[in-house]
């Protein structure tokens, strides 16, 4: 198989920097009020404190998109490495998989298309049978004339979420720089799987050829 390159790869060094700078100053903003709650957990030590430590953290991870929503429901699974409370909160990031609407849908198939999608689909179910982190399933009915057995045919349309190919374009690395970051500062803290196994899950979902 063709090896995977991220779609912002190709474009001009500006346009990856302005989205870099962006993000960053986006993921900035999602993390305050968590970073805000972890401190006056350290601060008070109660359980409202902690409580609220977990709703923010859960938050702000479903905010900061599908790198961070994938990164939650991994560790999710490690009731080894959290305690019960911080994995019951994780394990909702598998089970509250985010949504989008029937406009996107529209304008993705246009955009990849140059054509209305009632000019491809003869049906389209507005809801999908399936959603993830990172894209959404739906039912439809290829038109007659865009089939390749030249009758209507029944498939499933993968959809990409908005802005993915933004928030995974640095995440990662954002990540792992995190982590290893606070293993400096805390060297019990580590995690059971390495960066490269984490980007190549991703990026399989995000190829869909």
């Amino acid at each position: 198989p063709v090896e995977f390159s991220h779609p912002l790869n190709g474009r001009p060094a500006l346009v990856r920097w302005w989205v870099t700078v962006k993000r960053v100053c986006w993921l900035m903003f999602v993390f305050t009020p968590f970073a805000f709650s972890s401190g006056m957990l350290l601060l008070l030590r109660t359980q409202a404190a902690r409580e609220r430590w977990i709703v923010s953290l859960i938050s702000s991870f479903e905010a900061a998109g599908c790198s961070f929503q994938k990164f939650g429901q991994w560790m999710s699974m490690r009731p080894d490495m959290l305690p019960p409370d911080v994995i019951d909160a994780l394990s909702k990031l598998r089970m509250d998989v985010p949504t989008h609407s029937m406009a996107h849908n529209e304008a993705v198939v246009r955009a990849a298309t140059g054509q209305p999608l009632d000019e491809i689909f003869s049906f389209f179910d507005p809801r999908p049978m399936a959603s993830g982190t990172v894209a959404q399933v739906h039912r439809a009915v290829l038109n007659a004339h865009m089939s390749h057995r030249g009758e209507a045919t029944e498939v499933a349309v993968k959809v990409r979420h908005p802005n993915v190919e933004e928030e995974t374009f640095i995440d990662i690395d954002l990540i792992f720089a995190f982590i290893n970051t606070l293993g400096e500062y805390c060297g019990h803290f580590s995690i059971p799987f390495k960066k490269e196994e984490f980007h190549v899950v991703l990026q399989r979902q995000i190829d869909f050829r």
